[in-house]
């Protein structure tokens, strides 16, 4: 949903864009994400709980100026650690975002625990697993894990991957067309005059990185 992988993050979303096989593509605003950082919150229990905490009181803003959205409730869903502090953690976003119900999928164990630890007025519901579902080992949470950070950082599929080639410095020379006659030191980019001759909108913002070898000598385009 947009959502930076590492971030605890919460958006505004249309039911009628929510499916099994599309999953959630009906984000209608930008998501509001704060940045955790670790795998688990076992990693780190009081970030996780000072994240969370942000996070909350940021939907509680968005909320109170959004009456629809208000109106609609919320929907959290946590992570799935629920050893050692994981139900203290879970009671503590319950709490923070002023939940009233939860549902738990398939843990007798954890339905226990959260009925023994949240206040009467939450109500817990253990709810079975939908059929074949079967639990995701490590490896498989592993390479999820990092086709989402791939996704994220060169789109899906990694459409916007970069590519890399090796050449020679004697044989190749670069410089820029169109534009001003000067050259802007701040790394902006040239703008090419569309009447002419300039590169296309494809590479106006076109970048050129050198690695190793020895050091190149000033362009003319410098001044």
């Amino acid at each position: 949903a947009g959502v930076p992988p590492g971030a605890l993050g919460a958006a505004r979303v249309d039911k009628l864009k929510l499916g099994v096989e599309d999953g959630l593509w009906g984000v209608e605003t930008a998501p509001l994400a704060y940045w955790f950082g670790y795998e688990s919150p076992a990693d780190n229990v009081e970030l996780y709980r000072h994240v969370a905490d942000r996070l909350a009181r940021g939907v509680a803003a968005r909320l109170a100026t959004d009456p629809k959205a208000n109106s609609a409730g919320l929907v959290v869903n946590t992570s799935n650690y629920v050893d050692g502090a994981g139900v203290d953690l879970l009671k503590h976003v319950a709490a923070g975002f002023g939940i009233d119900t939860i549902l738990v999928l398939g843990h007798d164990r954890l339905y226990q625990d959260l009925r023994a630890a949240v206040p009467d007025a939450i109500a817990v519901a253990n709810l079975p697993r939908s059929g074949g579902a079967t639990p995701r080992d490590a490896a498989y949470k592993r390479r999820a894990r990092h086709a989402k950070v791939r996704d994220y950082f060169y789109g899906p599929g990694a459409w916007a991957a970069l590519a890399g080639a090796d050449a020679s410095s004697t044989s190749t020379s670069t410089g820029a067309t169109g534009g001003d006659e000067t050259t802007p030191n701040d790394g902006r980019t040239i703008k090419a005059d569309r009447d002419g001759d300039g590169p296309s909108g494809d590479l106006l913002a076109g970048v050129v990185p050198f690695a190793g070898g020895t050091r190149l000598p000033p362009s003319p385009l410098e001044g």
